[in-house]
């Protein structure tokens, strides 16, 4: 019995140590994997894919401005939020009436950038540190710390965000209905921000009402894959058939809009944008 524990004393001692390592590589690459706290970081700090967030303002008499600021308060609301989505960097606010392929810009809000806190530096340990279970829940307590801290700066971060947006709305909502004299060409303005390169993360309010054309409106090609564009869709005072209802109204726009550009997001102003 003593010679047959002696040959496989060397086999069994291999195949401990083989599993005393699986188990601390398994723990070292489960630490080393992104907590939510820390992608959220990486997403709000790489600038390097920073859109531009453009908000376009339909400014004409065909819409009801108790239905526009409806929709205004709505959006902005969302603001905060999409700008922590799309990791926006700067918001352009614009006005369009007639001018949609050059609407006016009436204000812009750069975005603050996200401060990551300072964590201390967390302590690394080699495969021997790694074998006593104190310098494992060390680390593990300087994770949980580091964590804590993440998410209070990102509920100050937002905090920080609602308050510039808040300021942003009071402009946007003191913007002047345009001219009666002035038509709606919601066309140039789609057609414009489909020419856009650069990423971009555009926002409409209307009631998708093209009024300076006349006949069938074209189709729009894509923009590239970084732009998006969003309508929020609001009923029309000039219904092409009277007597429909807004959910009606909404409907026919909407499917209308899709037959001229399949690309575009249509919402209503009750609707999460970022859904």
């Amino acid at each position: 019995m003593k010679g047959f524990l002696g040959k496989i004393s060397p086999l069994f001692v291999v195949l401990a140590i083989a599993v005393i390592c699986n188990s601390c590589v398994k723990r070292e690459v489960e630490a080393a994997r992104p907590t939510q706290a820390a992608q959220y970081v990486d997403n709000v700090t790489n600038v390097d894919e920073q859109p531009e967030g453009e908000l376009h303002i339909d400014e004409t008499i065909s819409m009801k401005q108790e239905h526009r600021q409806i929709a205004i308060r709505s959006v902005a609301s969302q603001l905060p939020d999409l700008t922590l989505k799309w990791n926006v960097g700067r918001w352009s606010f614009f006005v369009f009436s007639d001018n949609g392929w050059l609407p006016t810009q009436f204000y812009n809000l750069d975005v603050p950038s996200f401060k990551k806190p300072a964590c201390g530096d967390l302590p690394v340990s080699d495969l021997e540190r790694l074998k006593r279970g104190r310098e494992q829940n060390k680390k593990q307590q300087a994770e949980t710390r580091c964590n804590e801290l993440l998410r209070s700066a990102q509920r100050e971060y937002r905090e920080e965000l609602v308050t510039l947006f808040n300021q942003a709305k009071a402009h946007i909502l003191a913007q002047p209905t345009a001219d009666k004299s002035r038509c709606t060409a919601i066309w140039d303005l789609v057609m414009n921000l489909s020419m856009k390169t650069a990423p971009t993360r555009a926002l409409i309010i209307s009631d998708g009402k093209e009024e300076c054309l006349r006949g069938k409106l074209k189709q729009i090609p894509p923009p590239t894959r970084s732009v998006q564009v969003v309508m929020v869709l609001l009923p029309t005072l000039h219904p092409d058939q009277p007597g429909l209802t807004a959910a009606e109204q909404f409907h026919d726009t909407r499917e209308k809009w899709l037959r001229i550009a399949p690309w575009l997001k249509i919402v209503s102003p009750s609707a999460s944008i970022s859904q």
